[in-house]
């Protein structure tokens, strides 16, 4: 959404032995779907995923984050617990990076936002307590508080003003005479038949 600087999505609590075998969506309102991960470790449709651990968290999923449950899992070798930590969404079968916040810049954020998390391989339990969907507005600055933000504002320091003009920012436009030339530039601001 415009506006918008960041969509993280964090699981806490969240306990399963073979995080290969799990996928978490996101769905916005407008039912726009973004994978968080799926499947982790497996590169194929029928592919076993990796037998790591979710081991409690919290787990934060942001487009922020440096590292991917893919990259944590790899390392930790087999049926180790992955530690609790910032990471990318990632695609399914590769693990590429999945941009959540710009997938839904066109959604607005009012409304039901869903988050689905699948076990897709029997035998294994797992569980998590809480999960939660932050969004962090985008600061715009407005250093005059002329309500013009500055990155559009010509003069972000005058708040009567949001284009130089002629006389620039800071100085007012003031046409003292009446001639259609503003005191800045004219010579005579009292006399509406002479500017020099």
């Amino acid at each position: 959404p415009d506006g918008l600087t960041e969509i993280t999505v964090s699981f806490a609590g969240i306990t399963h032995a073979n995080m290969g075998d799990l996928t978490a969506t996101l769905e916005s309102p407008t039912g726009t779907v973004v994978s968080l991960f799926t499947r982790i470790g497996a590169t194929t449709t029928t592919g076993t995923g990796d037998s790591s651990n979710f081991s409690g968290g919290p787990y934060v999923f942001a487009d922020s984050a440096t590292t991917s449950l893919w990259t944590a899992a790899a390392a930790g070798g087999s049926s180790a617990n992955i530690a609790a930590f910032n990471y990318y969404p990632s695609a399914a079968l590769t693990g590429a990076r999945v941009a959540l916040t710009a997938a839904y810049a066109s959604n607005a954020l009012s409304g039901t936002w869903t988050l689905r998390v699948k076990d897709t391989v029997a035998n294994n339990t797992g569980s998590y307590t809480t999960a939660t969907i932050h969004f962090t507005p985008e600061v715009v600055l407005d250093s005059d508080g002329d309500g013009t933000p500055d990155a559009s504002d010509g003069c972000p320091n005058d708040a009567n003003k949001i284009a130089a003009g002629t006389c620039g920012c800071g100085v007012a436009e003031t046409d003292s005479d009446a001639d259609g030339t503003p005191n800045c530039i004219d010579a005579c601001p009292n006399d509406p038949n002479k500017i020099a």
